[in-house]
């Protein structure tokens, strides 16, 4: 999880169990590793351990709920972390902050220490998708995929995505801080996805929606500047800002779930598949720009007070080059 601290950035594990070192001689003694989590971290003027409780709000099922809760309080662990779905049910909305401050006050009511760090669910729901239809708007704007299949999901390269949901974004921070301001920790920002890459692209392979395609032919236009440096990059003389396309599959490249037991190649070939390096940049920049952006967003919401987050920086779990995850570099800067 990438956390955006004040002056810095820095990687914040989940349970930042990384953070603790247990002393010799005492098993139930835990003291901070400040080389690790150099942050002082104090609930009701008491130094606090920066573990984080995790509950699957989104499960619907609250059985264990107190139980577990009042587990962790009574271990010295306050602060809470969960999916908060703010609910739009189509873009023109106003955020229903209903069923999130309910959440909230679920764990306030169990432990009135409580303290947050909300993993906000953002942008277009699927009640969206039938807005659109209904309305016939946004059209090409969701996932599509080589074998002609759309997905629930709007792309993310649709403005039909980015716009409302950072729209959102700023109303539920604003809302937050005006109602809860000591105890939200930090804003984690993801899309109704949870993840910033698409789930099927393992298995299926690029986004190829109208939306999608587009935001690539401007990356094109903006890297080579005249179609005669595109062709030559591409070694395509037929090629150019209004025709390129994302790159089409060939056999056995997909799905990449599994690689066990078949050859994989590591390397592009520079001209000859200069198409998919292309793209993989743009996607990663693609992806790596919505994060810049909420992060701001959050920061700019809360003077600089909070931390914000994202899941970025999949490097070795997400297969392909495309997955979206490889400009941490520039998220860091």
């Amino acid at each position: 999880m990438l956390v955006n601290t004040r002056h810095s950035l820095t990687l914040l594990i989940c349970s930042l169990l990384a953070a603790t070192a247990f002393s010799a001689g005492d098993k139930n003694a835990v003291k901070l590793n400040t080389d690790v989590f150099p942050y002082n971290l104090s609930i009701g003027g008491t130094s606090t351990l920066p573990q984080i409780f995790f509950f699957n709000t989104d499960k619907g099922d609250f059985t264990y709920l107190r139980p577990q809760v009042e587990m962790a309080a009574k271990a010295g662990v306050h602060i809470y972390s969960f999916p908060l779905m703010v609910h739009m049910k189509h873009p023109t909305d106003a955020p229903d902050f209903t069923h999130a401050e309910g959440l909230l006050e679920k764990f306030i009511a169990i432990d009135p220490q409580a303290k947050f760090l909300v993993r906000l669910v953002l942008g277009p729901t699927w009640s969206w998708k039938a807005y659109n239809k209904k309305n016939d708007a946004n059209v090409g704007e969701y996932f599509t995929y080589a074998d002609g299949t759309t997905s629930r999901w709007v792309s993310f390269a649709s403005d039909a995505f980015l716009e409302p949901t950072s729209m959102q974004l700023r109303k539920i921070v604003r809302h937050f801080e005006a109602k809860y301001p000591d105890r939200m920790l930090v804003y984690q920002v993801a899309p109704v996805l949870s993840e910033m890459f698409d789930v099927s692209y393992r298995q299926k392979g690029p986004d190829y929606s109208a939306a999608n395609t587009m935001a690539f032919r401007r990356y094109l236009r903006e890297r080579y500047g005249d179609a005669a440096g595109l062709r030559k990059a591409w070694g395509d003389d037929k090629v150019d800002f209004g025709n390129a396309q994302v790159p089409m599959p060939e056999q056995g490249r997909f799905p990449m779930a599994h690689v066990t037991g078949r050859r994989i190649s590591a390397f592009y070939k520079p001209v000859e598949e200069r198409a998919w390096i292309d793209y993989s940049e743009f996607y990663s920049k693609l992806i790596s720009g919505h994060v810049i952006r909420w992060c701001r967003i959050v920061k700019e919401e809360t003077n600089g007070s909070k931390m914000a987050a994202a899941f970025y920086g999949y490097l070795f779990t997400l297969p392909g080059s495309f997955a979206g995850h490889f400009n941490l570099a520039e998220v860091l800067d």
